[in-house]
């Protein structure tokens, strides 16, 4: 497990305040859905002595796993898994210290409103973190007006979507992926990215016209000689350039070092 040892730097202060930002909404929200909005006064008081505490709890439980150590805006699953880790330690305890009053009346804050703030808790921080991450992923091909070579990428698998990632996360590379396609008919249909896998390899053609393709990015580590032909034949039929692109593999070994672009103008 990724422990962090070292103290907070000036990068992660700003982050510590959104988190205990988040748990006083929180805690607030959970107060306000348990009591249905009329909030006893009591609880309300117990609610400011307390939640300095239970904020604190959460900042610290972070730092311990490491969450303000995570790229958010690469964020995936595994940083998800320490941040849920985080949130259900300090969860359990503060449920467990409500349940045998070591700290304050039940009556007052009943233990439903524990399981609440942690729950809101959670999706409030999972939120502002990965904030930075579904900007980039989901909306920058919508808030970019055209800018850049509009892009098909063949291939929505693993490489293809890696080639999708890479060109939202760096607009300045000039190219804007537009659409992939895909012979695996279940993928047809579905977004990665935000980018429509709009048909197979025979819809080149059609595809390249109606979205206004200016280049082609082949994304298949493993293809045909069959298919590699065929979708060379489409993209000259279609009068577009295609870039192919290596895979990690390849890189690594030292094969090739680079895309190789074939144009057929």
């Amino acid at each position: 497990m990724r422990l962090m040892r070292s103290l907070p730097s000036a990068r992660v202060l700003p982050l510590m305040a959104v988190d205990v930002a988040a748990v006083y909404g929180s805690y607030a929200g959970a107060l306000l859905l348990r009591f249905d909005g009329e909030v006893p006064g009591a609880s309300w008081t117990i609610y400011w002595q307390l939640a300095p505490a239970v904020a604190a709890g959460y900042v610290a439980a972070n730092l311990i796993f490491g969450v303000y150590h995570a790229a958010w805006k690469y964020g995936g699953i595994r940083d998800l898994f320490y941040l849920s880790m985080a949130v259900v330690s300090v969860t359990i305890v503060v449920t467990a210290v409500n349940t045998f009053d070591f700290a304050f009346p039940r009556r007052d804050l009943p233990l439903s409103v524990n399981l609440i703030g942690g729950g809101l808790i959670f999706l409030t921080m999972a939120s502002t973190k990965l904030w930075p991450h579904l900007n980039t992923m989901q909306f920058t091909a919508i808030t970019r007006n055209g800018g850049g070579k509009r892009v098909l990428i063949v291939g929505a698998g693993d490489s293809g979507q890696l080639v999708a990632r890479e060109f939202l996360h760096n607009p300045h590379w000039g190219y804007r992926p537009v659409c992939f396609v895909d012979d695996d008919q279940r993928k047809v249909g579905v977004r990665i990215h935000g980018i429509p896998v709009a048909g197979d390899h025979y819809q080149i053609p059609r595809l390249v016209a109606r979205y206004r393709i200016e280049e082609v990015a082949l994304a298949m580590p493993t293809i045909s000689r069959k298919n590699f032909e065929e979708i060379m034949h489409l993209c000259r039929k279609a009068n577009v350039s295609v870039n192919i692109v290596p895979s990690a593999v390849e890189i690594l070994s030292g094969k090739v070092d680079r895309a190789v672009t074939v144009r057929f103008r």
